[in-house]
């Protein structure tokens, strides 16, 4: 019996030694298939291949008219890390162009252009969204340019801005009157016309900042008031003649242009329609007999006056004897 004890004992020890045993084997096994994975060289190696595309920026708002400069790099697919690309650049939705750099240029019309910038590299693609806005003002048109208007009438003008695309630019214009004067305007931008007539060239002014736009205004006469006629008084000689002139104005005393009508109102000579205060001479009518001689004789005018002849006082261009009319004797035109 205590054989048996002694026997089993004996059995279990060795059971125990030989599990330690097999348990020291597989450690140094393990350990030396781990010695010779790591002198060899690992079967995994790394590559250029890319997972994905990042574009920046994205998204992006800029001007009408205006450049942005894109880039584009990829993910590594061995280690996740951004890797430079040398991308396809194109535009697919409109909203400008892209050059082979990634520089784009926005185009006239504003607007969100979803998606519209792709970068293109190994199979992947990436895009990038865009935003033109309204660009900064360029230039101010003012209307209405020309305009006329009479000695104190009135006119409102108005003002639009626009960018270089030709987009319209909300502005609060600041109105003046330049150096060329032909009235005045308020800070709305109604003008009241001056009293001088003339062309103002360029004289109403919007502006802002150092843009500038402008127009033109003509101030015409008024209507007719007065008509001076020149020389006044004028002093003649017996069968002088005397060219008259006659000037209207407004009532500003801006000149008008007008075509009188020429008559004598009192006697003391004739006029004829361009305002020659007229004679006649021997040239102009006919002589009978003697020079003494007395006779109805028609003259520049139309109207018949008794000339009488004087061998006394001649013409100075035709040397003949001056018929001069008889104010007594006026039988009308015939």
């Amino acid at each position: 019996m205590r054989t048996s004890a002694m026997l089993s004992d004996n059995r279990a020890a060795a059971s125990r030694t030989g599990l330690r045993a097999l348990r020291a084997f597989t450690v140094v096994v393990f350990a030396g298939l781990f010695a010779t994975a790591c002198d060899r060289k690992s079967p995994i190696t790394e590559t250029n291949d890319i997972l994905g595309i990042t574009i920046t920026p994205n998204p992006t708002t800029l001007a009408a008219t205006s450049t942005r400069q894109f880039t584009a790099v990829g993910s590594n697919a061995f280690t996740g890390k951004n890797q430079q690309i040398t991308p396809v650049w194109t535009v697919l939705s409109g909203g400008g162009t892209i050059t082979s750099t990634g520089l784009f240029t926005a185009g006239p019309t504003p607007g969100t252009y979803t998606n519209t910038v792709q970068a293109a590299a190994q199979g992947r693609t990436a895009t990038a969204t865009v935003t033109v806005t309204v660009g900064p003002l360029a230039t101010i048109t003012v209307t209405p340019n020309p305009q006329t208007l009479a000695p104190g009438a009135l006119q409102q003008f108005a003002a639009v801005g626009r960018d270089a695309a030709g987009n319209i630019v909300s502005f609060s214009p600041v109105w003046s009157v330049s150096t060329a004067g032909g009235g005045t305007i308020n800070n709305a931008g109604m003008f009241t016309a001056g009293n001088t007539a003339g062309t103002f060239t360029n004289t109403v002014v919007a502006s802002s900042g150092s843009i500038t736009g402008t127009a033109t205004v003509t101030v015409s006469p008024g209507p007719l008031t007065t008509i001076t006629v020149t020389p006044s008084p004028a002093t003649l000689a017996v069968g002088a003649t005397q060219q008259f002139t006659a000037v209207g104005r407004d009532a500003n005393g801006n000149a008008v242009l007008i075509t009188p009508t020429w008559s004598v109102a009192a006697g003391g000579g004739t006029i004829n329609s361009t305002g020659l205060h007229g004679r006649c001479n021997a040239r102009n009518v006919h002589e009978h007999g003697n020079r003494d001689e007395r006779r109805f004789l028609r003259s520049r005018n139309g109207d018949r006056y008794r000339w009488t002849a004087h061998d006394n006082h001649r013409d100075t261009e035709s040397g003949q004897p001056e018929f001069w009319p008889d104010p007594a004797v006026h039988r009308g035109r015939s």
